[in-house]
């Protein structure tokens, strides 16, 4: 499973590479969902893949506008052995930055 963390927590932007664990910016101001999404990181940080998919659903109840986020949920899903959910976070990233998605792939 290394590889994909790798996949979700590192990716190149135009200035070299940036940490996608230490996200300080997000798709929303909206209070709950920085607090769902900070609770989801800090989940998928420790390897706790259901409190992270938890908290990802939440957070995307209110919104989901962030290609990175839906990717670290894929991710969640992925640990929990869940790969249709997986396939379907992936898609959905795709679908919110086809470029940030194609980063991540390419630049893994």
């Amino acid at each position: 499973m290394k590889p994909i963390v790798l996949l979700v927590t590192a990716t190149f932007n135009g200035l070299g590479l940036t940490t996608l664990l230490g996200q300080t910016r997000y798709a929303t101001a909206d209070t709950a969902y920085v607090q769902a999404v900070e609770q989801a990181l800090g989940h998928l940080e420790k390897g706790q893949c259901q409190p992270c998919l938890t908290a990802y659903q939440k957070a995307f109840k209110i919104a989901q506008k962030s290609a990175l986020s839906t990717m670290r949920a894929a991710l969640c899903a992925y640990q929990c052995q869940q790969p249709a959910l997986a396939k379907t976070y992936i898609q959905q990233a795709v679908d919110i930055n086809y470029s940030i998605a194609e980063d991540i792939w390419i630049d893994y």
